[in-house]
């Protein structure tokens, strides 16, 4: 169902310039009495914008942080090697 305007009522807009001068204006149409620049108005619905999460503070990291994780690239990459040869051997068994 549409709203029922009379022709009597003018709406006013009221908005900022991308200059930041004030401008009222009446039609589809505005000129910046400041910088001259013309602008369209154009009509929207808002927009419910949802709230964001609030932004944790981050850690520092610490000495011990940073030893534990040499220790645990180290123990992957050993892992990895020790898989790597394990499956070498394992190979060369069934191969032969």
């Amino acid at each position: 169902m549409r709203p029922v305007r009379t022709p009597g009522i003018t709406v006013e807009y009221r908005f900022r310039c991308f200059c930041g001068a004030p401008i009222v204006a009446t039609g589809k149409t505005a000129n910046c009495p400041s910088c001259g620049e013309a602008l369209g108005i154009r009509r929207f619905k808002r927009q419910h914008w949802k709230i964001a999460p609030p932004i944790l503070p981050r850690r520092k990291l610490r000495g011990s942080d940073l030893q534990s994780l040499a220790i645990q690239i180290a123990a992957s990459l050993l892992w990895g090697y020790g898989v790597y040869v394990l499956g070498q051997y394992v190979y060369e068994l069934i191969s032969t």
